[in-house]
């Protein structure tokens, strides 16, 4: 098994320092859980504070169980499409454990995409970025797991 637990801390690591050298204000307040002053889109793509904490959700044992499952159970020449990314996280690390095949990110173009496109290019990934709305090409795989995430029974989902 590839050793995803690690892979994820890197990736979070190397986010954080990356939200640190970017000149972002976070004005973000939260009022009965909601972001206070932003609409939704804003919130979600602008904001460093939510791209960071957004993270959390790859440290669970079952979604880094998952990750490898699909890791493991994929077709070598698979093209995967991480839908609603975020930070790219679970695109990222599908990027890093086959880095000749194409990861595609799909989501609001924001602070998740520009940390998408600079680890990218520091790492030589072969990666895109398809704004939401736009059309996508066919892919073997698509994930969402950015997007289940959200959803009342996320973790729950996942349990093996």
């Amino acid at each position: 098994m590839t050793d995803i637990a690690t892979l994820t801390l890197e990736l979070r690591a190397d986010l954080q320092a990356w939200l640190q050298r970017q000149d972002y204000p976070e004005t973000v307040e939260f009022i009965n859980g909601t972001a206070y002053g932003q609409d939704t889109n804003e919130f979600y793509t602008a904001s460093p504070w939510y791209q960071y904490y957004s993270t959390e959700w790859h440290l669970d044992p079952n979604v880094q169980h998952f990750i490898n499952l699909i890791h493991d159970l994929a077709e070598p020449d698979t093209s995967f499409i991480d839908v609603g990314c975020a930070t790219g996280l679970t695109g990222l690390t599908f990027a890093h454990l086959r880095p000749t095949q194409l990861v595609t990110f799909y989501d609001f173009p924001g602070i998740g995409q520009q940390f998408i496109f600079d680890h990218s290019a520091r790492y030589h990934l072969n990666t895109a970025f398809v704004p939401y709305g736009a059309d996508i090409t066919r892919h073997t795989l698509a994930l969402a797991l950015d997007v289940l995430e959200h959803t009342a029974m996320h973790t729950g989902t996942l349990e093996w």
